[in-house]
């Protein structure tokens, strides 16, 4: 399989090579679009190509880091932020314990386990070696971001969750809810002005794509016009290009925004996906699935039987399509994507009857089914 990978590569190269008309070392400019509002938790994501998901230097069989050179007198970085999602989860939730952590340059995870550690000794059989290879075990596990309602079921119930006050559906989202008023200027006064009309436009602009990216329109575009422009010393020309920067990012976060907007901004069924460019993608064995442990039907001699006031009775192929398009989101809702559905609840549901006592068959279903 890698020669296979290094024969395709080298393919490749070749074709580059006459592209850039013959020369042995073309060089082509890596461009890639970079976003911070397209993942759930706030993670920063790329796309076109996605070049933030290289392949680890340890498992760069390919030598896929290779085609990356620094041009001439330059050098590449590779960099990444430290525990990002908790450190903003930190500053929102004003958790003294985590921001003495980060302000003192500790690690949160060494001082969760060392939290873990302390109110573990007291239960009988306690062993540090066996809760180390626990927290170990959940570090290593790509645990998803815990939900507000998982949290709730283990008896910590958030008040703010209780009483509506917080549209958030888990700690971790909080790294993107749009910041009030106060809290964009918090922020904007740790911002420096330098003086220079160059410098200052572009913290400016920096500003705006980190904290108005989800700002609505009206507000993002008053604070801009007056409380950016007075901050950053700015002229009418140079407020300009951030309103219109402003809408972009707003536009992209609107659209990124959507599917959720669609189901009433309630988690996803299983049977739907978020995409890495904040789109949704339907699993049709999933809803297979679903409809097989919920809808009360079989199938079985050619013909669909719906369970309805005690009897089964056959029903038309549309019937069981309406069934499935009753679970899907409208407007992503296909006939490929149904009948691909259908075709997988049909073979799940093969002879299988749902109610707990035998159910009676109409006497047109004996006839149908002969």
């Amino acid at each position: 399989m890698k020669r296979f990978f290094a024969l395709v590569l080298a393919g490749l190269l070749l074709l580059v090579c006459a592209a850039c008309g013959g020369n042995d070392n073309p060089t082509i400019p890596p461009e890639t679009t970079p976003t911070q509002t397209t993942t759930e938790t706030g993670r920063f994501a790329a796309r076109s190509p996605n070049l933030q998901n290289m392949p680890r230097a340890s498992a760069d069989d390919v030598g896929v880091r290779n085609f990356f050179i620094a041009a001439p007198g330059n050098v590449l970085l590779s960099l990444d932020f430290s525990q990002i999602e908790l450190r903003v989860g930190a500053f929102y939730c004003r958790d003294e314990k985590m921001l003495d952590t980060y302000r003192a340059g500790g690690d949160i995870h060494d001082a969760t386990a060392t939290v873990i550690h302390t109110l573990s000794k007291a239960y009988p059989g306690y062993s540090r070696a066996e809760t180390e290879g626990k927290i170990a075990h959940f570090l290593n596990s790509g645990t998803k971001p815990m939900t507000c309602a998982k949290i709730a079921e283990g008896g910590f119930k958030c008040p703010r969750m209780e009483d509506g006050s917080c549209g958030c559906k888990a700690p971790a989202a909080l790294c993107y809810k749009a910041l009030t008023v106060e809290e964009l200027r918090a922020a904007m006064g740790e911002c420096p002005v330098d003086g220079s009309a160059a410098i200052d436009a572009g913290t400016a602009r920096q500003f705006v794509g980190e904290y108005l990216y989800n700002i609505e329109p009206a507000v993002a575009e008053a604070f801009i016009n007056y409380e950016v422009k007075a901050h950053f010393r700015l002229k009418a020309a140079d407020v300009k290009p951030l309103l219109t920067a402003h809408r972009e990012l707003y536009k992209r976060y609107s659209e990124s925004r959507e599917t959720k907007r669609e189901t009433g901004e309630d988690t996803l069924p299983d049977w739907y996906e978020i995409t890495e460019r904040g789109g949704i993608r339907f699993l049709p064995g999933i809803l297979a699935d679903h409809m097989a442990r919920e809808v009360k039907a079989f199938y079985g001699a050619g013909s669909y039987y719906f369970y309805d006031h005690g009897v089964y009775e056959q029903q038309e192929d549309l019937v069981a399509q309406a069934a499935v398009r009753g679970y899907m989101i409208p407007r992503n809702a296909t006939m490929t994507a149904i009948t691909d559905a259908v075709g997988q609840w049909r073979i799940c549901a093969a002879g299988v009857m749902y109610p707990s006592k035998p159910a009676a068959l109409s006497a047109a279903t004996f006839i149908a089914a002969g």
